[in-house]
């Protein structure tokens, strides 16, 4: 036994369930010349406790007497030493597992997140420590630990509250790199350590960048990802174009009146232009970046407050390399008035509307053209998707789904002189349908 030797000893309490996150590493002692350092976890945290008799430092050869006792609900199991554990890297001293499961669904290239307290994990331990944000690492283990991807594209998102120190939390956000199975559950090690360690930033390729750019004279957002360029206007919240790999505009903004411009846009929420609510133009709404990554980016805006609002307008946007998650947080709410809201897509497929060859599906299993209509409330899960079968090599659909079912009406059907799209969630006619709560 070198002089120099760190052990890392878990101890692991069983209960008859599986568990989705374990911390399976601690922060080893300073060993001296001749001392060895031990330090005992509890896996999982509060399932009971281990003593070592005598404690730490200890000399070569020394016997050490290890105690386990299980709380009430759980039994002890089995002892895992440094030499069963298997390390991705000697540098790093902790690690917590988490999983994914694919939940029924078939996945592909899928985000995953990962609600992660840094500070509570150590504090499980009975110590503490200042978390180095640059020390986060994300890999892919199989059912025997072993590393089956090093570069697990990863980012880290703070929490509003976050505190190096006293609140070390956040999301940590991966992406699930290829193909998933309908039932399969995927294993990682997600590695953290103190600061004062000089750990480099983790290099993790772009894969959305986010700019700030003028669109039709209006200050926007640019989004680049796998699947086109996004562009939301910071003063509206509103989606003015999404150009495709081939360049082709599926939405189309413009200042030009009616349909062949100023009516299009996403999600287009408040019903016309509105002010601009969550509708591209020139309005009044308070854009901020609540984080940035290489994999995700979250915008968040805020309508101004008018007289007699007791609520305003307030949505964010996710966006992520393949799509993009848009959530009504609240509606406006004005004496008493509580605002409805719908989700559109007026737009311009593959660059303009082609009424004869352009076509949407729903998830109901029906299929209209583009020049004609659709109406009734979309079987859970709600959605449709739009095609252009003539861009790219086989064509290209924009596909939009309402996470939360509901019983208001969906609707399809071209709008004025065959111009743009009007596909409607919680739409009928002129009317919003979606009620304020049900954000």
């Amino acid at each position: 036994m070198n002089g120099n030797l760190k052990l890392r000893s878990i101890l692991i309490l069983c209960v008859l369930a599986l568990l989705t996150a374990m911390l399976s590493a601690v922060h080893p002692l300073a060993a001296e010349a001749n001392a060895f350092s031990l330090t005992l976890n509890v896996s999982p945290p509060g399932s009971g406790t281990a003593t070592a008799n005598p404690g730490p430092p200890y000399s070569q050869n020394q016997t050490v007497t290890l105690t386990a006792t299980a709380n009430p609900g759980y039994v002890f199991d089995h002892w895992v030493s440094s030499a069963d554990a298997k390390w991705w890297d000697a540098g790093w001293d902790y690690r917590v597992e988490v999983t994914a499961a694919a939940a029924g669904y078939a996945r592909k290239n899928k985000p995953a997140e990962f609600d992660v307290n840094f500070t509570q994990l150590w504090t499980s331990l009975g110590t503490s420590g200042t978390l180095d944000p640059n020390s986060i690492r994300v890999v892919e283990v199989d059912g025997d630990d072993n590393v089956i991807d090093a570069d697990v594209p990863f980012q880290f998102d703070k929490a509003t509250d976050y505190n190096a120190a006293t609140k070390a939390a956040g999301k940590v956000v991966v992406i699930m790199v290829g193909n998933t199975g309908a039932g399969a559950t995927r294993t990682y090690h997600i590695y953290f350590d103190v600061t004062g360690k000089g750990f480099a930033a983790p290099n993790v390729t772009p894969q959305v960048v986010l700019s700030e750019v003028s669109d039709e004279s209006v200050a926007a957002y640019k989004l680049q990802t796998a699947t086109g360029n996004l562009y939301i206007h910071k003063s509206s919240g509103g989606v003015s174009s999404y150009n495709d790999l081939n360049g082709n505009d599926w939405v189309s903004w413009n200042s030009s009146a009616g349909s062949s411009g100023s009516d299009r846009g996403i999600p287009n929420a408040a019903g016309g232009s509105n002010e601009a609510i969550f509708h591209p133009g020139k309005g009044k709404m308070t854009p901020t970046v609540l984080s940035q990554g290489p994999i995700k980016v979250t915008l968040h805006f805020l309508g101004k407050k008018l007289p007699g609002d007791t609520q305003r307008w307030e949505g964010t946007f996710e966006i992520y390399p393949n799509y993009t998650t848009f959530t009504m947080v609240k509606a406006r709410i004005s004496g008493a008035l509580s605002y409805p809201f719908w989700f559109l897509y007026e737009g311009t497929p593959g660059g303009q509307l082609n009424t004869a060859t352009d076509y949407i599906v729903f998830s109901d299993g029906t299929q209209v053209t583009g020049g004609q209509t659709r109406n009734g409330d979309l079987p859970n899960e709600e959605w449709a998707y739009v095609v252009d079968p003539a861009v790219g090599a086989a064509g290209r659909a924009i596909y939009f789904v309402n996470h939360k079912d509901d019983t208001a009406n969906d609707t399809y059907f071209p709008g004025a002189s065959n111009q743009m799209t009007v596909l409607g969630f919680g739409r009928s006619g002129s009317s919003l349908l979606m009620p304020n709560n049900s954000a």
